[in-house]
């Protein structure tokens, strides 16, 4: 596939802004709108024909022509932003196909984003729980050096934490 999804899109705000004023950029951002588009107005027209069997079109989509062709159009924006097309060949057809592809695209970015979000969540759960054992460690040897009941009480509290 000509566009790879960057494994975690970082935002540097000055070079946003910088290419914000690019025009340039704004084109670029402006045609694979425009793509987007045609890649849903393609999709509304393939689902209004029937195909060579006779069998009836599919329902039309439940949202009105613009909300798809707007959905389209950030779909393909999106698909710009979170990958590098290598040639303008790539760039016209990853277009067209966000566009064509419009809400499901944006669905998979969505799933992208949190599972990105729950993997650096799970990250941070691990790294706590690596520190309360360590603490639990430290003062159940605090707890162990004191002696009597208490020592008692840490060292099964101990041997329940390692198994």
């Amino acid at each position: 596939m000509a566009f790879a999804l960057h494994s975690s899109p970082r935002v540097n705000a000055p070079e946003l802004v910088n290419a914000l004023h690019d025009v340039n950029m704004l084109l670029l951002v402006a045609l694979a709108a425009v793509l987007g588009v045609i890649g849903a107005a393609a999709r509304a027209t393939a689902a209004a024909v029937k195909d060579d069997r006779g069998d009836p079109p599919p329902p039309p989509p439940k949202n009105p022509r613009l909300q798809v062709a707007v959905t389209g159009a950030i779909a393909a924006v999106a698909v710009l932003w979170l990958s590098a097309p290598s040639t303008a060949i790539a760039f016209i057809g990853g277009s067209l196909v966000a566009g064509y592809a419009g809400k499901a695209v944006l669905d998979a970015l969505e799933a992208k984003v949190i599972a990105g979000i729950a993997q650096r969540e799970a990250k941070v759960a691990v790294e706590q729980a690596r520190l309360s054992t360590l603490r639990f460690k430290e003062l159940a040897a605090t707890a162990e050096s004191q002696g009597g009941e208490t020592a008692v009480v840490a060292r099964q509290l101990q041997r329940d934490a390692v198994s």
